[in-house]
């Protein structure tokens, strides 16, 4: 399995990335939705996709070891090829998802303050930059 990580302290905004990242897979043509229990905005979710013959997991969750797991072990029921999930930056986390592969991307989550568009704009594009290193390493 390859994963990609959104990586970063609490209250950064990796939750609102991968949403941005899920609705590049959700209205993309080249995916079909396997699995989504998304429910609103800035809610933890996870999310599956297909490609040709790969799978695509999506994990928002990424606080503790026990949810992230959870969460893994769920969608892995559809054997996952490649994963993008959040993680902090450190601790049982890292560890777990380090645990499931030897090929981890990591990227370091920016802060994008929520107070106007332009800050809105960047994190659009952070998560279209993250899509694009997920299709250029993975695919």
């Amino acid at each position: 399995m390859n994963i990609c990580v959104i990586s970063g302290p609490s209250n950064i905004g990796k939750t609102e990335t991968i949403e941005l990242i899920d609705d590049i897979f959700k209205n993309s043509d080249r995916y079909i939705s396997l699995y989504s229990n998304r429910s609103g905005k800035y809610i933890d979710f996870e999310s599956v996709y297909r490609s040709d013959n790969k799978i695509v997991g999506l994990i928002s969750i990424g606080d503790t070891k026990s949810d992230i797991e959870n969460a893994f072990n769920e969608i892995n029921t559809y054997n996952i090829d490649y994963l993008i999930c959040t993680s902090r930056s450190k601790g049982k986390t890292v560890k777990f998802i380090e645990s499931l592969s030897d090929n981890v991307v990591r990227i370091y989550k920016p802060y994008f303050s929520k107070d106007n568009n332009y800050n809105e704009n960047l994190n659009i594009n952070f998560a279209q930059y993250i899509y694009g290193i997920f299709l250029k390493l993975f695919n």
